[in-house]
This record gives C-alpha cells, sequence and structure tokens, in this order.
C-alpha cells in the first residue's frame, strides 16, 4: 500500500545494462543541475532499483536532472561523470515508460575508489666536486661555467611549515599507437640542453650541533679566487642578476642512456613504465586535486575519492606536486614537480629535493623519560644539552645535582653558561668552543603532552645576573621577559591551507605577570620550529644571567615538582635538563619550583688594527710607505687581534675565534698568507706594545728575484668572533684592518 503523499510522485525502475551476475551494484542517486551545468543539490536516491522524483522537479523545465555515484561533498562530483537529462525534454518520457536505462559505460565508472599518495620533502645542499665526465650518466653533461662547481652529492634535512599541492596528470593514448623511441630520445636530449637553470644556493654553515674541535684552515678567509670570476660575479649581481647553477636531471640523462642500449621491445616497456615520459607519445590534461600540510618530518599523505574510467581505459594516471613553504608572512614556492619533470604512479612514494625552502627546526626530543616533564629544548637552533650545564654528581636521593635550590645552579665550571662545551680533551685555540651568547637569543621549550592533564596552562620566563658561585648577584631582582608571542598555525578553509596567527601572551593571571599559553600540538595545527620567548641580550650588561623557568595552572597559582610552598600547587611532573657532559641522551631531574638555566652573553666585538709595517723589523707608522732592498730583505707588521674581556670576567679563554694576515700583490695578483693564530695578539689592553707577525722577504712577495722587481700590496687583518645566538656564529662582532705600502728588490 502507498503511503500518504507518494501517490503523485513519479516512481521510475533504473536498469543497470551489462550486469553480470555477482557483479555489486553502485550506490546511484539523482542531483539537480541549474541551466548552466552547475551541481545544486541531491534530489533523490536509487533504492531496491527505484528512483523516486517529486513531481515539482517537472516545473523546472531549463534545469538538468543527472544520475552519478552517492558522495558525502558535492566538490567530489565531475560533470563528466554524470549521465545528464534536460528536465523539459525527459520527463514526459518518463512517465511514459517509467524506466530509467543506464549503459554499462557509465555506471560501471560510479563506484568510488579512495586513493592515497605520499611521499616527503627535503631541503638539500650540495657537496661539491669539480665538473667531471659522468660515464654512468652515459657522458651526458649540462653546460656549465667551467669555474662553477657541481653538486656530485647531497646533504638533506626534511622541510616543514609546507604545504604540499597535489595534482593528479592523466595521459591519454589510443591503443594502436607504439611510441616512437626514437623521437623520444631526440626530444629528452634537446630537454636537458636546456634545462632550466635553478639558483646557485651557496654551502651553508654547519649547524651547531654539528661543530667541533676543528680549526680553520689557514690562509685569508673567505679563501681567493679568480679576480676574472669575482668581477663577474660582481658586475651580475649589481645587475640584479644571481649566480646560477644548472641542477642536473639525471633521471631523465639516465632514460637516455637506457634507451640508447635497449632492444625496441624492452624500451616501449620501460617508457610506459616511467610517468614522466608518457607525454612524449600521448595528450595528456591535469588538474589540481587538494592540498596537504608537511609533518614535523617532512613526510605528507593525501587521500581522495575517484572515479575508474572505464570509457577512458587507454589513459594512465598520475601525480606531481607542488611545495610551498610560509616565509615572512607569504607563500613561496620552492618545488614544483611538473617544471622538473618529477612524476609518479599512486603506488609510488614521492622523494622530493629541492634547494630552496628551509629545513626542519629540530624534531620533538625522544627523551627516555616516563613522567610528564618540562625542559628548556632549544636555544635558536642549538639543542641544550650545548649549553654548558652544572653537575656536582649525584645528591643522596641519587639525583643528578645541577641545582641546589630554586634561584640557584650548582657551583659552575669556568666555561659554566657558554656554549658548545669541547670535547674530552679540552679546548684548544682555533676552535669554534666555549662560544658566548649574544644579541636575540630565541627559546623553544619543551612540554609533555601528558602535562595538560595535570593543568599546566601558562609558563614564564625571567632573567636574573648570576655571580661566578651560580647565585642571583646580591640584591639583583628578576626581570621577566613580556615580548608579544604569537604562533602561527595551518587552517583549512575551503579544501586550501591558509596561515593564521594566535597570540600567546603576555597574560596577566592571578596578579602574575608575563605568562604565556601553553601551546599544545593537540590544540592546533602549529607550525613547526616555533619558540615561546626572546631575549635581547643587548639591553643587559656583559655578565652571567640565570633564566629561570615556571608552570602555573589556569588560575595563575604556580604548578611545582616538589613540595608546595604557599600558593605553590604540586604536581607529578619534573623539571628536565639535557647535561652536556653526555649528550642529548641524558637528562637530569630537577625538583624545584624553577628550572634554573645559565647564560654568559657578551656583545662586545673583537678589536682588529694594522699599526705599523716593519721593514726588517724597523717599525715605521708612515702613510706612504715604499720599501726597497734586497731579495732578502723582510716584511711584517705591528698588529693586534684581540677580544676585550672587560666587564666581563675572564673567560677561559679569548672569546676572539682567530685572526688571519694576509697580503695581496698588485690589480690581479696573488695572495699570501702571513699569520694564522687562536691567541689575543698581544693581549686584551690597548696599552701593551702591539705583537709582530711573521716575516715574509721580498722574493716571497714579489714572486722574483730579480733586481729591479717591484709592485704595490695590500696588508689585510681579519679577526673572528666566537659570539653566538643559537643559530649562527655573529659575524657582525668580526673586525678587519688593511694598510697598502710598495716594494722593490735592489741590488
Amino acid at each position: 500500500m502507498e503511503e500518504k503523499g507518494e501517490t503523485n510522485k513519479l516512481i521510475l525502475d533504473v536498469e543497470l545494462h551489462g550486469l553480470k551476475p555477482g557483479e555489486e551494484k553502485p550506490k546511484i542517486v539523482m542531483y539537480l543541475l541549474d541551466a548552466t551545468g552547475t551541481i545544486q543539490e541531491k534530489v533523490a536516491c536509487v533504492v531496491e532499483g527505484k528512483l523516486t522524483l517529486d513531481p515539482a522537479l517537472a516545473e523546472e523545465r531549463q534545469k538538468i536532472l543527472a544520475l552519478g555515484p552517492e558522495v558525502k561533498d558535492l566538490k567530489e562530483l565531475r560533470r563528466d561523470m554524470l549521465l545528464q537529462f534536460r528536465i523539459g525534454e525527459q520527463w514526459p518520457i518518463w512517465e511514459s515508460i517509467k524506466v530509467i536505462e543506464i549503459p554499462r559505460d557509465w555506471w560501471f565508472d560510479w563506484p568510488l575508489f579512495k586513493t592515497c599518495v605520499s611521499g616527503r620533502v627535503r631541503r638539500c645542499w650540495p657537496i661539491f666536486k669539480p665538473l667531471l665526465p659522468r660515464p654512468e650518466l652515459g657522458g651526458i653533461q649540462i653546460p656549465i661555467h667551467p669555474t662553477i662547481p657541481f653538486p656530485w652529492s647531497q646533504r638533506c634535512s626534511p622541510i616543514c611549515n609546507g604545504v604540499v599541492e597535489v595534482y593528479e596528470r592523466e595521459c591519454c593514448c589510443p591503443p594502436w599507437i607504439i611510441p616512437d623511441i626514437s623521437d623520444i630520445l631526440r626530444k629528452l636530449k634537446e630537454l636537458v640542453e636546456v634545462w632550466p637553470p635553478h639558483v646557485f644556493p651557496p654551502p651553508p654553515p654547519p649547524p651547531p650541533d654539528k661543530i667541533g674541535p676543528i680549526g680553520p684552515r689557514p690562509g685569508p678567509d673567505p679563501s681567493p679566487i679568480d679576480r676574472t670570476v669575482l668581477r663577474s660575479l660582481k658586475r651580475n649581481e649589481s645587475f640584479g642578476i644571481k649566480p646560477l647553477i644548472a641542477e642536473m636531471p639525471e633521471h631523465l640523462s639516465q632514460d637516455i642512456k637506457a634507451l640508447e642500449t635497449m632492444p625496441q621491445a624492452e624500451a616501449i616497456k620501460y617508457v610506459w613504465e616511467r610517468p614522466h615520459l608518457w607525454h612524449f607519445c600521448c595528450t595528456c590534461s591535469e588538474r589540481k586535486l587538494g592540498e596537504t600540510t608537511l609533518g614535523p618530518d617532512g613526510h605528507f599523505t593525501f587521500c581522495y575519492t575517484r572515479f575508474p574510467r572505464l570509457f577512458r581505459r587507454h589513459c594512465r594516471r598520475s601525480y606531481f606536486y607542488k611545495v610551498k613553504q610560509w616565509q615572512e608572512n607569504q607563500w613561496v614556492y620552492i618545488y614544483d614537480g611538473s617544471a622538473s619533470h618529477q612524476y609518479f604512479t599512486a603506488d609510488q612514494f614521492a622523494d622530493l629535493k629541492t634547494w630552496k625552502g628551509r629545513a626542519c627546526a629540530g624534531d620533538d626530543p625522544d627523551v627516555p623519560y616516563e613522567r610528564p616533564f618540562v625542559m628548556l629544548q632549544d636555544i635558536g637552533s642549538t639543542h641544550s644539552w650545548r649549553l654548558v650545564s652544572h653537575w656536582l654528581g649525584k645528591d643522596v636521593a641519587g639525583n643528578d645535582l645541577t641545582q641546589i635550590d630554586d634561584n640557584s645552579v650548582a657551583m659552575p665550571p669556568a666555561n659554566g653558561g657558554l656554549a658548545n662545551p669541547p670535547g674530552p680533551g679540552g679546548a684548544t685555540l682555533m676552535q669554534l668552543v666555549n662560544q658566548p651568547w649574544g644579541e636575540m637569543l630565541w627559546f623553544r621549550l619543551y612540554f609533555h603532552p601528558g602535562m595538560k592533564a595535570l593543568g599546566a596552562r601558562y609558563y614564564r620566563i625571567s632573567i636574573v645576573p648570576a655571580g661566578p658561585n651560580g647565585n642571583p648577584t646580591p640584591g639583583s631582582t628578576p626581570t621577566y621577559l613580556t615580548n608579544p608571542i604569537s604562533w602561527l598555525k595551518f587552517v583549512y578553509v575551503g579544501g586550501q591551507v591558509q596561515v593564521l596567527g594566535e597570540g600567546l601572551g603576555p597574560n596577566p593571571v592571578g596578579g602574575n605577570v608575563g605568562l604565556y599559553r601553553i601551546p599544545y600540538r593537540e590544540d592546533a595545527l602549529w607550525l613547526e620550529g616555533q619558540h615561546h620567548q626572546v631575549w635581547d641580550t643587548r639591553l643587559q650588561a656583559n655578565g652571567k644571567y640565570l633564566l629561570a623557568i615556571e608552570i602555573f595552572d589556569a588560575a595563575g597559582n604556580r604548578l611545582t615538582p616538589g613540595v608546595a610552598n604557599g600558593t605553590d600547587i604540586h604536581k607529578d611532573f619534573d623539571y628536565l635538563r639535557w647535561l652536556e657532559e653526555t649528550g642529548p641522551d641524558s637528562v637530569s631531574r630537577v625538583t624545584f619550583a624553577k628550572l634554573q638555566h645559565l647564560f654568559w652573553i657578551n656583545n662586545l666585538p673583537v678589536y682588529a688594527d694594522i699599526v705599523d709595517l716593519r721593514k726588517d723589523g724597523v717599525a715605521s707608522g708612515d702613510e706612504c710607505q715604499f720599501m726597497t732592498g734586497p731579495e732578502d730583505s723582510t716584511l711584517s707588521a705591528g698588529f693586534r687581534a684581540f677580544h676585550s674581556t672587560l666587564n666581563s670576567g675572564a673567560p677561559p679563554e679569548t672569546f676572539m675565534y682567530y685572526y688571519t694576515m694576509w697580503w695581496h700583490r698588485g690589480l690581479n695578483g696573488p695572495n699570501g698568507t702571513i699569520e694564522t693564530g687562536g691567541a689575543n695578539r698581544p693581549s686584551n689592553s690597548l696599552a701593551d706594545p702591539p705583537a709582530v707577525s711573521a716575516t715574509q722577504t721580498f722574493a716571497q712577495m714579489l714572486g722574483t728575484n730579480t733586481v729591479g722587481a717591484k709592485c704595490t700590496f695590500a696588508v689585510n687583518l681579519r679577526v673572528y668572533a666566537k659570539h653566538t645566538n643559537g643559530s649562527r656564529r655573529l659575524l657582525e662582532y668580526d673586525r678587519e684592518d688593511q694598510a697598502a705600502f710598495a716594494l722593490e728588490i735592489t741590488s
């Protein structure tokens, strides 16, 4: 018996032509489209082979009804997958025959399939080798300037804070098409010859946690290069032309070598197995499927619903990717798979490499600890275990003794508070160890996810001057760091990824100042490598400071891992500190109300001064100097190269990294090293007599012992500082000086 209201509706039988016994029927839906073909809404579903339509639809004569697969989101539908009927023309026919017949080539495409693609994105730096013949690539080379090196191998790190745009490429070939291997080879060789160049990336400095006891190479730094090349580079730079290098399309070169050596049948199979070669013999189209964010380790996964298009059974589907990264409040594209001819099938893992972009700041630490904890993770990009800590062994309970109370650390060693301690053998000169901190320090904390369940909602960071014993200086009071801190997060708007900021503080809570909301990973899709606080060390005097970290609940009560005092609340967590003695695999438990770290800051630059020039040891401070003498006459210089320790206490060794002095002959002549060293010369006092450099003979400098040989010279002194902000050595604290003179060999 028909239900009330159903008698006026149009009920149609839906017949699937070509349905085989045991074959599963797709879920079919009727959609309403406007006169332009835009999908508006779902109006009916096929239930047990019948479709029931509202008679009011018959009045929409200019609109379209379309049968297609059932989807959750209308955006998943493609109009060319729908079997369409214009209502004004088709409705009278349906009323007459009461049936809709669907050809197999239509309905067989309607079951939806979930397809997932995945990969990773890495920022790579070239390890340079000379440009040599490449026999492993069949002798194929890229035309490139002979003075620019070729990246033989690479060092790669994951990229974060990026979004991967996923594109589908469909290449269709008639079944009778047989690839013309000779034509493909010709096109490949043409492509390799005109491969688009990329901006040449200079090799980066070693990350702070990779700096070891390796002294600098003696001689001028940077090392001198051919003056003609240098002049060309400077000229290009002045016109906005950056030095370029060609990125070798090795996969295309390998394809050429393979196709040239294969029999015809194997070569055809080779082409069909490689998506990046399909467009040489097929017609291809592409569409953007969507976007997905990169994980903290640079990996990505993207899933979508697709249709198995039977009536295009001679088509092949592949995927390529574009990667953009959020930099300085804008999106910057750092990888384009279509431009690089990098295509992948759905079951291929896409290992994407780029010379652009910024690598991840570092994954969350893998700390072997069972309880919830809080720790200082990074200063800039330097892990806190590279900060010289303060360890006096064990207390009576067996805990590592690194703090003695809430406000003090254990008695620090001589280099306490510096960065990058030396190895077991101790520090020697010209090593980038025992670095003072300077300029802006960005702090990154780590909050164990279990801290949220304990009620931890806010953190606070403060600084206070410290004495040599690890205690606050008498009469000093903490200064709370109250810089506005905002974190960026990814949000999906209409299927596209956008970046929004969210302020963390400072917040006045419970009568406290300088409190910041803890951004737990589960709270948002935060960008990676963001920092929790910044300290401009230039606002304080040079010296040692204690940096304290505190945790608070939502009401502003301080949470402590030890016994509660006053308004403090005891919770089952610990403060942890990495120990530099044993590296990142060992932590120390701190059970006080604050987690303290000692920092030795210094913002004094080094000093470089050429005081005089000396012929055969006789000093002269004249402005213009013309030296003459026999070939064994010597040149030396009086100079000063040091780092002052005034107002900062005596360091274990100078904060000068090293100095180097060298000469340069004439306009396009060579360079020669005079002296390189790592100790203060003469000292840190301007009242002391200048140091005297090593000597060079006139014959060494002029390159001949011929009487009458003469030329002009420049002598250069460059002094390098050790200072760091955790992300780089502070080049702005280096200093240099220069002097000019002339030499002539006489009898």
